[in-house]
């Protein structure tokens, strides 16, 4: 009983901490953060290929030298945490000179010269108007410079060339009108926002708008609006008007989205489906079908952190419930930020009848729950999560469970197993099924 009362002291504890999100900048220059990442590993939204980029010198080249990107050298990386941006390795080499460099965005590399060949590589990030800068030395120390840029021109033409990062997925942005010309591409990311006003938490979000080749006049609304840092615009969206019109040229796109007019912290929902139900122990022994009833409660606390609860009871005349109270911690993200590992720390109580008499029965199960966001659909996540208590003596605990849905409406498959003592035995109970989960209320 004390360990579960030092649990409920570290719950209340940890629910009247503040929630702070953590502060965001860009960076001077997105190519050249592009080009820091030292271990890219994001989600290729689309399969690029080397022949997809055009090499433009401003000036006409001296004979001999040539630029290439090097095949099947197109990586994606994460940039400034919300943005996916291609890098590639540049291949140039040039015939009869003593020395050179190429630079891009302040990384430099020089050639390397053997028997009149000269060759380099770079690593150069893949938007479009960017440059390279090449110094060569020819005999008798003449220098010459000259600059490369960078271009989209897809192989294969698309105009509907736009992707979607998972943080704008619970806000169903989507384009709804419209498509971009055929050598560009667009990729959205979102950022929650909360402030008070009047008293009451107020949510919107930044989109950040990542356009590769967009002109320089883009209409907002009809307005023009200049980008955060070409190619990016950082839009912020409230509950009104939910639609945003993008235009340039003869092309224009509608953009819809879903911004709750208030935030609300708390969130009640409920689970209910057909069980398979067992019960062991105090003179009876039963295996039938039963109805279970799940409740599911969330306080936030931070976008990494919430107080979360979570009850099962068995609707059955030797019935259960099943109460727990826990701290929800993310604490790793995988994958390009689709999937994340939480912990859950807390404890739980059982209340269950055995001969007649209602017993109640604390402990301390501790819990990890693994998400993959946008899981076969986009807004729909999968999760995987279990809370163990491996048996001592007469106490264990065991729940499993597998969920898939939105935040509206979601199936769960849930196994549950505990062993406690009664009044002159143990008592065994189990039970695994299936449920339809849905909101109740949100508040706070």
């Amino acid at each position: 009983m004390k360990a579960f009362l030092l649990i409920l002291l570290l719950f209340f504890t940890l629910s009247t901490l503040k929630g702070y999100a953590a502060p965001h900048s860009l960076p001077s220059s997105l190519a050249r953060e592009v080009l820091s990442e030292s271990l890219p590993n994001a989600h290729a939204p689309e399969i690029f290929t080397e022949e997809d980029f055009k090499l433009v010198w401003e000036q006409e080249p001296l004979f001999g030298l040539e630029a290439v990107l090097i095949p099947e050298s197109i990586e994606w990386v994460r940039a400034t945490d919300v943005l996916v941006i291609p890098r590639a390795k540049l291949k140039i080499k040039v015939k009869g000179i003593e020395n050179g460099k190429a630079s891009h965005r302040g990384f430099s590399q020089v050639f390397s010269v053997s028997n009149g060949n000269a060759t380099t590589e770079i690593l150069i990030a893949l938007i479009s108007g960017e440059k390279i800068e090449v110094a060569i030395d020819k005999p008798g120390h003449k220098i010459i410079h000259n600059t490369l840029r960078i271009q989209f021109s897809p192989k294969i033409y698309s105009e509907n060339r736009v992707y979607y990062d998972t943080s704008c997925s619970p806000y169903g942005l989507k384009v709804e009108q419209g498509t971009l010309e055929s050598n560009q591409w667009m990729y959205l990311s979102c950022r929650m926002v909360l402030n008070k006003v009047a008293g009451q938490l107020k949510q919107s979000i930044e989109l950040y708008l990542y356009w590769d080749n967009a002109p320089a006049n883009v209409f907002l609304n009809n307005l023009e609006t200049s980008p955060t840092q070409y190619p990016l615009w950082v839009i912020p969206l409230q509950n009104e008007p939910k639609k945003i019109s993008l235009s340039q040229k003869t092309r224009s796109l509608v953009l819809s989205y879903f911004v709750p007019e208030k935030f609300k912290k708390a969130f009640i929902g409920l689970g209910i489906g057909p069980y398979e139900y067992l019960y062991f122990g105090e003179g009876q022994n039963l295996i039938t079908y039963a109805p279970v009833l799940t409740l599911y409660g969330s306080y936030f606390l931070s976008e990494t952190s919430r107080i979360v609860g979570f009850d099962a009871t068995a609707f059955h005349s030797l019935y259960y419930t099943d109460f727990g109270i826990y701290y929800y911690s993310e604490q790793a993200k995988f994958f390009d930020r689709k999937a994340s590992l939480n912990f859950l720390l807390g404890g739980h109580a059982v209340l269950f009848k055995a001969r007649g008499q209602a017993l109640f029965r604390p402990g301390a199960p501790q819990g990890f729950e693994f998400i993959w966001k946008d899981s076969l659909k986009r807004s729909y996540n999968m999760s995987l999560g279990a809370f163990i208590f491996p048996q001592i003596n007469d106490k264990a605990y065991y729940n499993f469970w597998w969920r898939w849905g939105t935040a509206g409406l979601f199936v769960e498959l849930n196994y549950i197993a505990w062993l406690e003592k009664a009044i002159n035995d143990r008592v065994f109970s189990r039970s695994i099924g299936i449920a339809i989960g849905f909101p109740l209320a949100r508040f706070l």
